[in-house]
Formats: structure tokens, sequence, C-alpha cells
């Protein structure tokens, strides 16, 4: 069974970032969704671990820097590619890169990327804090609080696991390979 999703009416990407609060269309507050969170010692792809057979990439140390994001989605673009799934580049590079600011922006300490593919790519960013993100019901006129909600939108799945050292906050994008 499909998850419900806020800003569930978006029919196109104009229309999912309006109702971010992007543009002119505005709907309103986000419902409130649950929040999954693995408590207790986890590896760096989660309380499962990775999973023999699949390809994992990683970890990847990323600088605290303005320049975090662009060598998030340089890496993440080459081991897609390797990995034969380029199908999900634009879309997992817009999740890094909303997931690595709130990492350089919020979290103290080292800030890493990993990355394991298959049928479904799984992404993790994992930083030093323990605090867990907010998805936040951004008006149009906030700067800040919409990456949440597209990593919301668009992942087929995503979550927090805190771990030893702070958390890991992941995605996962589902969806077989275009014909």
């Amino acid at each position: 069974m499909r998850r419900p999703r806020p800003f569930e009416g978006a029919s196109a990407p104009a229309d999912l970032l309006g109702q971010l609060g992007c543009g002119r269309q505005y709907a309103g507050p986000a419902p409130r969704r649950e929040l999954s969170v693995a408590l207790g010692p986890v590896g760096p792809m989660g309380s499962a671990g990775p999973k023999q057979d699949l390809p994992t990439g990683g970890p990847w140390p990323l600088p605290r820097t303005p320049t975090a994001c662009r060598e998030a989605r340089s890496v993440l673009r080459q081991v897609l590619r390797q990995w034969e799934m380029e199908h999900f580049t634009d879309t997992a590079e817009l999740l890094v890169s909303e997931l690595v600011t709130n990492a350089v922006r919020y979290a103290p300490g080292p800030i890493h990327l990993t990355a394991r593919g298959g049928h479904t790519l799984r992404c993790h960013i994992d930083d030093a804090s323990r605090l867990l993100p907010q998805l936040y019901n951004a008006r149009p006129d906030d700067e800040f609080g919409r990456g949440l909600a597209l990593v919301d939108r668009l992942a087929s799945d995503w979550g927090v696991d805190l771990t030893d050292g702070g958390k890991s906050v992941w995605f996962e994008l589902k969806g077989a390979k275009p014909c």
C-alpha cells in the first residue's frame, strides 16, 4: 500500500513547487506524517545493514563548505552511471543536495554520503548530530523549510537512523529502468 503524501494533487513540477510555496499556488499546511526512526546503534546502511549482493558505495567524506552539495552530486552521478541506474540521477541529485545542505547547516562534525544500488537506490547522509530533522510547513515567504518536503514528496521512502556517532538521514528511490 502506498503511503499518503503531502501535496498529493501536484501533477507537474511547477504544481509541486507552487504547493511548496515557491510560486503563486499554496496548498496550506502539509498533513503530518509519522517519521520512522531506528533507535540504537546501526550500521552505515541502516538497521538492516547492506545486503551483500547489492552494489554499495562509500562512505564518501564531504566537506563542511559550500561545495559539499556539488561534490555529493558528482560522486552520486558517477556511481549511478557505473551501476547503470542513470534513470534516478536527477531526483537523487536533488534529494542528496537537500540532505547535505541540512547536514552542513545544522550538524557539527564530519558528513558522509553512502549509496546502495539494486532495484532500489538508497542514499544515506551521515552527520554527528542526534537532533532529528523537522518536516516544516513553509509559508510562501519563508526562505527555508522546503527541503524535507521535497524529500517526502519525491522519495519512495525516507527516514532517520540514530547511530553511535549521530544520525543517518536516508531516502529510497524505487522504479524500473525506463525502456
